[in-house]
Parts: C-alpha cells; sequence; structure tokens
C-alpha cells in the first residue's frame, strides 16, 4: 500500500512554490465549551449590534453542548442562562428570522438522549433575550444540517434539513415557511443523505436560489458512498438535479462563492470519498469553477484533502477576495488534525498563511467580527489529540486592513404584474476590489422603514448585518417577489461585501400591488393598525409603524415599565395613510418601554426593549 507520507510529502513540496503569507490571527483568552459533531453560529440575536454565537452539537450518545452565547459589547461574552434549548448531540443550528419581525429565531435538530431519538425544534425570539419553542412537525435527524433561504421568493426563509431519521435512515427533507412560525414540507425528490452539508446559491443567476447537497446516502458502511447533488431552482416550486463534475463526499462541507470575482458562484468541497476509491479513504479539498451555463469545471487549484471537516469562504485580510480556512482532519488517510488559512492572491491562486491555528480533529469553525473593526475573528473548537479533550479556541483577526463599505446601491426601479414584483438596481461596488465581487440583500414591508414582508437580517437604520452571509439574492441586480396581497409596499435594498460588510439601504422606494383609482382608495384599504417597533431591540433608536384610515387626532406615548411617561413621540392631528415615528432613547436606561398609541376610538399597545 502507498504510504500516506509519499502523499504528504507531494503536498508539502507543492506549497513550496507558493508564497508564505503574514499571520492575519492572534489568539484570545476568551474560553467557550469545546466539541465536535455540530455547528457554530454567529448572529446578532439582541440587536444591540454584537454578534453573538449559538453552539449546536457534541459527539453521539452525550447530551450536547447548545447554547448561546451573548456578546457583552466590552470583548467578552457571557452565557445566556435565561433561555431554555434543548442540549442535542450530532446537531446542527440555525439563525433565522423565522417570522419576519426584525428578531432571529433558532431552527435546530439533533439526537436528543432522554427521549432516544432525533427531534427538531424552532425558537421564536421573544425580543427581551428568551426564546419560546413553537409547535411544528419538522422531522428531526442527527448527524445533520440545515440550510436556510427564501426558495420561492414570498419573502419568508424556507429550509431544508437532511440527516438520520429516528428510524435511522437517511433523509432530505424541504419545509416552506407558512409565514407564521410553522412549516410544512414540501415534495422535491432530493437525494437522501445523513454526515452531509447543504447551501443556497443562485449559480445561473436568473433570480432563484439552488441547492447543492452532499453526504452519505446509505446507512450500511459496506454499501454506502458519497453523493453530491446539484439542483436547479425552475421557479415554480420545483427543481431539477443538474449533472455536474462535482464528487460525492461525506462527512466534509459544501459551500457557494465567487473566488475570481465574475459574478458566478463557484463550489468549495471538502469531505471524504473513500468508497468511490476502492474502500479506502479518499480526503478530498476542491474548488469547482462555474463556467456559466450551469456548468462547473475543477479547478486548477492545490489544497489538502480533508474528511470531518470544515471549508469556508470569506475575505480574511480585507483585500476584497474570498479567502479559504479549512479546518478539520486532513491528508489522504484523513488522520491529521489540521486548520489552515489559505489568501487568494487575485490572480487565481491560494497561498497558506503562517498563522499558528490549533490542529484539532474533526473539528467545526466559523467566522464573525466580534468587536466591529471591520475584520473577521475565528472560533474553532475539535478534539485535541495533544490533551485528550475537546477544545474551543478564540482567535481575533489581526490584518492590517480595515474593511471599508461597499457603496449603497442606486437607480431603483420596480416593475408589478399582477401579485408580483421586479426590483431593480445598478451595479455596486466594493473599495477593496473592481471586480462582481459584491452580493445584495433586500427588505420589503408595509410601512416605511419595516421589513415584515422580506427579511435583510440587517437593521433598516444602519445596514448592519445580523449574520455574517452573503446577501439573500446573491449577485443578482434585479428580484422577483411573488404572492403579495394588494396594498403599499416600501423597499430598498444593500450591497454585502466579501467579509460580509454591508453599506446601508438605499434610499427608499415605494411600489403598490393593485390599481386603486386614487391615493384616497389606498387609504381605504387601510385599517387602524399599530404594526409595531423596528428593530426591536434597539439601540439608541428604533421606529414605530401605524396606518390610519382617515385623518384623526393621534396620541403616542411611551411608558417605562413602572408606568411613568418617558416620551411623548405625537400629540396632534394626522393625515390618513401609514406613518413612522422613530423614538430615540440615547439619555434612557436600559429595559422594557411600552407605547401606546390612540387615535380617536382606536387604542393598541406595543412593547420594546432597549438594550446597552
Amino acid at each position: 500500500m502507498i504510504s500516506r507520507f509519499f502523499f504528504q510529502s507531494i503536498f508539502l513540496s507543492l506549497l513550496a512554490f507558493h508564497v508564505i503569507f503574514p499571520q492575519n490571527f492572534a489568539k484570545t483568552g476568551l474560553s467557550f465549551p469545546g466539541f465536535t459533531s455540530g455547528n457554530i453560529v454567529w448572529g446578532d440575536y439582541n440587536n444591540d449590534g454584537f454578534l453573538d454565537i449559538l453552539f449546536a452539537g457534541g459527539p453521539y450518545p452525550w447530551a450536547g453542548t447548545s447554547s448561546i452565547y451573548k456578546n457583552n459589547g466590552d470583548g467578552t461574552f457571557s452565557e445566556n442562562q435565561s433561555s431554555f434549548i434543548l442540549k442535542l448531540s450530532n446537531a446542527t443550528g440555525a439563525w433565522v428570522d423565522v417570522n419576519n419581525d426584525g428578531l432571529l429565531d433558532i431552527i435546530i435538530s439533533g439526537y436528543y438522549q432522554l427521549l432516544r431519538r432525533p427531534v427538531a425544534k424552532v425558537y421564536l425570539n421573544n425580543g427581551d433575550e428568551t426564546f419560546s419553542e413553537t409547535p411544528n412537525d419538522i422531522a428531526g435527524t442527527y448527524y445533520s444540517s440545515i440550510a436556510c433561504a427564501d426558495f420561492d421568493n414570498n419573502g419568508t426563509i424556507d429550509f431544508v434539513i437532511s440527516g438520520l431519521d429516528r428510524d435511522l435512515l437517511p433523509l432530505t427533507k424541504l419545509y416552506k415557511n407558512l409565514g407564521n412560525g410553522s412549516f410544512e414540507a414540501v415534495q422535491t425528490g432530493f437525494v437522501n443523505v445523513w454526515q452531509g452539508s447543504s447551501a443556497w446559491g443562485d449559480f445561473d443567476n436568473d433570480g432563484f436560489l439552488d441547492l447543492v447537497i452532499s453526504g452519505n446516502d446509505n446507512i450500511d458502511n459496506n454499501l454506502s458512498k458519497g453523493v453530491t447533488k446539484l439542483y436547479r431552482n425552475n421557479g415554480d416550486g420545483s427543481f431539477t438535479s443538474v449533472q455536474s463534475s462535482v464528487p460525492g463526499v461525506f462527512t466534509g462541507s459544501v459551500s457557494w462563492g465567487d473566488y475570481n470575482n465574475d459574478g458566478l458562484l463557484d463550489i468549495l468541497i471538502t469531505g471524504d470519498r473513500k468508497f468511490e476509491l476502492f474502500g479506502m479513504n479518499a480526503a478530498i479539498a476542491e474548488i469547482y469553477k462555474n463556467t456559466g451555463g450551469g456548468t462547473f469545471q475543477r479547478a486548477d487549484i492545490t489544497l489538502p484533502g480533508m474528511i470531518s471537516s470544515t471549508g469556508i469562504w470569506a475575505d480574511i485580510n480585507n483585500d476584497g477576495n474570498i479567502d479559504i480556512l479549512l479546518s478539520g482532519s486532513k491528508g489522504v488517510f484523513g488522520i491529521e488534525p489540521y486548520t489552515q488559512l489559505f489568501i487568494n492572491d487575485g490572480t487565481g491562486g491560494f497561498s497558506p498563511t503562517d498563522d499558528s491555528l490549533k490542529q484539532l480533529a474533526q473539528s467545526v469553525a466559523a467566522l464573525g467580527d466580534f468587536n466591529n473593526n471591520g475584520r473577521l475573528d475565528l472560533i474553532l473548537s475539535g478534539y485535541d489529540e495533544e490533551n485528550l479533550t475537546y477544545s474551543a479556541v478564540f482567535y481575533e483577526n489581526i490584518t492590517a486592513s480595515t474593511n471599508a463599505r461597499p457603496l449603497v446601491p442606486s437607480g431603483l426601479s420596480e416593475a408589478v404584474t399582477g401579485s408580483e414584483v421586479t426590483l431593480s438596481w445598478n451595479s455596486s461596488t466594493d473599495p477593496q476590489n473592481a471586480g462582481q465581487s459584491v452580493t445584495y440583500n433586500i427588505r420589503i414591508g408595509t410601512a416605511p422603514g419595516t421589513a415584515d414582508i422580506y427579511t435583510p437580517m440587517a437593521s433598516a437604520v444602519t445596514g448592519k448585518r445580523s449574520i455574517p452571509h452573503y446577501g439573500n439574492v446573491n449577485h443578482n441586480t434585479s428580484w422577483k417577489v411573488k404572492g403579495l396581497a394588494p396594498g403599499e409596499y416600501y423597499w430598498s435594498v444593500q450591497a454585502v461585501d466579501n467579509g460580509f460588510l454591508a453599506s446601508a439601504f438605499s434610499p427608499e422606494r415605494k411600489f403598490i400591488i393593485g390599481t386603486p383609482a386614487s391615493a384616497k382608495d389606498v387609504h381605504s384599504a387601510l385599517s387602524f393598525e399599530l404594526k409595531g417597533n423596528y428593530p426591536n431591540p434597539f439601540n439608541p433608536s428604533t421606529m414605530i409603524s401605524f396606518s390610519l384610515p382617515e385623518d384623526e387626532f393621534v396620541s403616542l406615548k411611551v411608558y417605562n415599565i413602572l408606568g411613568n411617561e418617558a416620551a411623548v413621540l405625537a400629540e396632534k392631528e394626522m393625515p390618513a395613510g401609514s406613518h413612522r415615528i422613530e423614538f430615540s432613547a440615547g439619555n434612557l436606561a436600559a429595559g422594557v418601554y411600552i407605547y401606546i398609541l390612540k387615535a380617536g376610538r382606536f387604542s393598541a399597545s406595543g412593547r420594546m426593549m432597549l438594550v446597552k
């Protein structure tokens, strides 16, 4: 048998032809629970402008380490003890705004030791740093993967889940968001896998998000093999399997990223192909270039093979190009702990840095700017073979360059056809890169400044994203939204660069579904309604939205939790229509506040949280 050291020597000799890039990360003293067999996800769940962390997983059959760590905004984190989330092993979790209320909710699936079976849970964010479980009929899986996106362009975020079900069979299911915190399964014909990964991306730029899925399609190790399937979204709720040269893998990852800035999403794939190659382990890490027309070609780029691994695209050194972080177990036999950053040189090549990153086996990793300094930081977790324990390590990004926000998109326009609208805008640019490197993120609401129809998972006021991710419409500069009810809508768009830094939102525009004869007809379709405030929680300001079907004297006041008046926002006659009023609380103490709207015989109240 060929020695694994032979293959390693070949890889090392290839690296000798590349320039070694300087260090980008410095280890911090922050402490988190170590685990494998799960994932780490960044997300600002309390809208205070700082990314928090969701940990999901732990090796079967352990109880798991599912937990939330709140970013305190001073360089430290503290575990959120007030929110109960099931401790699940071999799990995966996701931050996602399930109900378009501007707050990140949680979807999580894994093995629940107490019931001795896999379960899936949806936890809705209550806006006060607690979460409540909402009933669902989602198939629980472990050794699982979850990927979230709006596959049907109706403004609510759906998700695909894969893994082993309670009968120990591979399963993949797509769940459609019903808009009320619940989901229903959609028949798709997707390949059933476990030990896999999935990702949404519009690889053909037709305005509909497509899907790539990889994993193990059989529970019997004597028969199992890695598979990777690419599905084109037909735009009518169905998908078509696309033939591709992307290899089948499992115990790895698959992700979309535009490494050559040509506006087409490429694929980074890591994992094990052992049952394709004579029963041997065959760890791979490869890039498949999108050549247009729905075809992919393996890029002539050498990366070390990885299994039980994570491969991540992101711009680490703020030059506008997406780099690659690999973490897991490497080598032909996949037994060496390995974590390495590879910098994109902008000409189609990647070179390793001299970062001294902890070498952890079977590891998971995540990138996010925890201190808002324009640099993506790193957290790793896996098995520390040197100390025979599970370990998590946090690194601060110390690269010399600070990221600059992309330019605000301009030239917005809209075209309405029946219950659909096509939104369009001009291409934006990234100051660090002249290529087609930016993606776009849209928001749509029923009142100015809101996003109750199409969530951007970003602040409408500052543009800051709640999750470190590409924009929700990818590289497209037009997007169709379906199934809109008659009425007025307000929309905007922002640009997102390869370091997940977003521009401010463009000046807001309005469109109308339906063709009322006059503005009076539009207002008559409205009712007295207090639509809530956004963002919530907030710091230091938020917008309160409401509608009036007729001219009316309006009183809008804010009270603290003790019932003391904190602010008078309106005490005047206001015309019929949709309105929003800003509440600025820079001089008030953090806590819960109540606002009361009175207009004629109509009265309603809302609850909001100021965080500092």
